[in-house]
């Protein structure tokens, strides 16, 4: 990824597939998190919960419905 790629995630509450931009990497203590961005919006998710295609995130999405 690089910074300004468009991203998904499955949101845990609706199933339904939202749309990032990514920021970058944040490292702490040992662990590392995606920091995504939408409009003011922000939040920070582990690296297997973001995918680069919107067709990855629909497969996982299907999983869970």
């Amino acid at each position: 990824m690089v910074v300004g790629d468009t991203v998904y995630t499955v949101n845990n509450n609706t199933n339904k597939i939202d749309t990032w931009i990514y920021n970058g990497t944040l490292t702490m203590g040992g662990n590392t998190l995606v920091s995504l961005v939408k409009g003011t919006k922000t939040c920070l998710l582990p690296p297997n919960c973001v995918y680069l295609s919107k067709m990855e995130a629909l497969a996982i999405a299907e999983l869970y419905s």
